[in-house]
């Protein structure tokens, strides 16, 4: 490996909640006339662990309120202060509306019409419980 390359191993800080960009993106007037703000919320947060030639990542991930820690096949309960103190390499937000519309288990419910050759059903697709 050349030795010019080196791995940036500095902490940043990050918002687990309400990271406003309205100033970074251009958005449509909502019917009020005003611009909803552009809200998003921290949905996981992929770490490296080692040096540029080897290493290992883990990943924290939020459903509902509840943080978790994802180590291989190993999954356990972490604590938000476990995870704003990591030393982030990949952050995911979503956006705060998005969630709003989310079913109580954490995913989006969708409606679909599916055709057959003999009538029309309706099916409502979401994940099980």
């Amino acid at each position: 490996l050349n030795k010019r390359w080196f791995k940036i191993d500095s902490y940043i800080s990050f918002p687990t909640d309400g990271l406003n960009l309205s100033s970074y993106m251009h958005h449509k007037k909502n019917e009020n006339g005003v611009h909803d703000p552009q809200l998003y919320d921290l949905s996981s947060v992929i770490i490296h662990k080692g040096t540029l030639e080897n290493g290992h990542y883990i990943c924290y991930v939020r459903r509902k309120n509840q943080w978790y820690k994802c180590d291989d096949t190993l999954v356990t309960k972490a604590t938000r202060r476990e995870v704003v103190e990591c030393k982030a390499y990949v952050l995911f937000y979503v956006r705060r509306t998005l969630q709003s519309s989310s079913s109580s288990n954490g995913c989006i419910s969708v409606s679909k019409g599916i055709s057959s050759t003999s009538k029309k059903k309706t099916a409502n697709l979401s994940a099980a419980s």
